[in-house]
């Protein structure tokens, strides 16, 4: 199974992606993880992609994905897509390579919350990085949060409206108590089975 997990940066898409990862036993892939340790390498894809991410906009479609595609190579059962896609360009050339292996985007979860308690939660957990780890991750100071929040809502909605047509779209409430939300992704998860099953 392939799962799509997107939503605005805060709203908890690799804490959901992570207990799903448990629980349907694929991996999770973090693109906003993938990118940070693609510049901290310093692969051209890494320091060209950070060009944009650093500044709190989205990297471009075939950008993205030459930093994905090592990655998900290595998902022979499936993933758990966290963070991608953040603009509709980035879903041609997933679509293509799924393509080719006989697979596709089964589903995609929308997780929402508003930009108030976003901003709060990044805040807050740049934070803990700089207690915990010694420093704050470079793409969290309030600037940059706005910044990728803003993009957040000039490119998010011709998404939303392409994985709602293809009938795969999950829309969460991501402003709850995390394990709630878990149980309701489950829920519908296993509704949209028994569905499946009857056809």
């Amino acid at each position: 199974m392939n799962i799509i997990i997107f939503g605005p940066s805060g709203s908890g898409k690799g804490t959901q992606a992570k207990l799903l990862s448990k629980k349907l036993k694929i991996s999770t892939v973090s693109m906003g993880k993938l990118f940070r340790q693609a510049y901290d390498k310093g692969t051209p894809e890494g320091i060209e992609a950070y060009h944009y991410w650093g500044k709190g906009n989205w990297v471009p479609g075939d950008l993205t994905f030459k930093v994905l595609k090592p990655t998900v190579d290595r998902c022979l059962k499936g993933f758990i897509l966290d963070g991608y896609p953040r603009r509709k360009d980035q879903i041609p050339p997933l679509e293509r390579y799924l393509k080719k292996r006989n697979q596709k985007v089964d589903w995609t979860i929308l997780l929402w919350i508003s930009d108030k308690e976003a901003v709060k939660r990044l805040l807050l957990r740049a934070k803990k990085d700089a207690e915990t780890k010694g420093k704050a991750r470079i793409d969290e100071t309030k600037e940059v949060i706005k910044a990728r929040l803003a993009s957040y809502h000039r490119t998010v909605g011709p998404i939303i409206e392409y994985f709602r047509q293809q009938g795969i779209l999950m829309e969460v409430d991501g402003g709850r108590p995390i394990e709630v939300i878990h149980q309701d992704i489950l829920s519908k998860l296993k509704i949209s089975k028994l569905v499946a099953g009857a056809q």
